[in-house]
């Protein structure tokens, strides 16, 4: 199902359709000694980018260079 991107089921009128794996892109930034929600704002985006570049669900944390997977979702 994963490896399809979709799973198999009936909509809401009984009928047979194909449904996309949700997945979701996460950043999480420490507001601590940020000086700005500007500061905060524009870093949020830039981890938000590296999540989605991940394949699947990821989440990008401020105080770590690595970005992690979430194989369990999407």
């Amino acid at each position: 199902m994963r490896e399809r991107g979709y799973f198999e089921g009936k909509d809401r009128e009984g009928n047979w359709k194909k449904f996309p794996i949700a997945s979701f892109s996460l950043a999480v930034v420490e507001g601590k000694g940020k000086s700005s929600l500007y500061e905060v704002s524009k870093l949020s985006a830039e981890l938000k980018r590296r999540a989605k570049a991940v394949e699947g669900s990821a989440i990008a944390l401020s105080w770590s260079e690595e970005v992690l997977r979430c194989p369990f979702v999407g």
